[in-house]
């Protein structure tokens, strides 16, 4: 059986090992990473080859960019399809789903 690992850290200093997970979920947060390069490095440090780095927001990037521009949060817009390609292939990683719909934000990229 699969073994499911729940952590609550800062990935960037994230203790596990290269190679050691199948998949990472980024949920309604990486608008909030103050490096995302960075963080889309250490992701894919830690995949094992065929893991998947899933990035996703509940409510689109519509909704983020309305967020931005009616409120005092700090947060960062979603990357359109480009930007996220530009922050994962160089990783050794390809994207394998790009959704951008009004109630939905999914980009997954697939370590190679």
């Amino acid at each position: 059986h699969p073994e499911v690992l729940a952590m609550q850290c800062d990935i960037l200093a994230c203790p596990l090992p290269a190679d050691t997970l199948d998949a990472i979920f980024m949920n309604a947060m990486f608008g909030n990473l103050a490096d995302r390069a960075a963080a889309c490095r250490e992701a894919a440090r830690m995949l094992r080859p065929g893991g998947r780095l899933i990035v996703s927001h509940p409510e689109g990037r519509a909704f983020v960019e309305h967020l931005r521009a009616t409120t005092d949060l700090i947060v960062d817009s979603l990357p359109d399809r480009q930007t996220f390609h530009a922050l994962v292939t160089p990783l050794r990683m390809d994207v394998t789903l790009y959704q951008d719909d009004p109630k939905l934000y999914l980009a997954i990229a697939t370590r190679r």
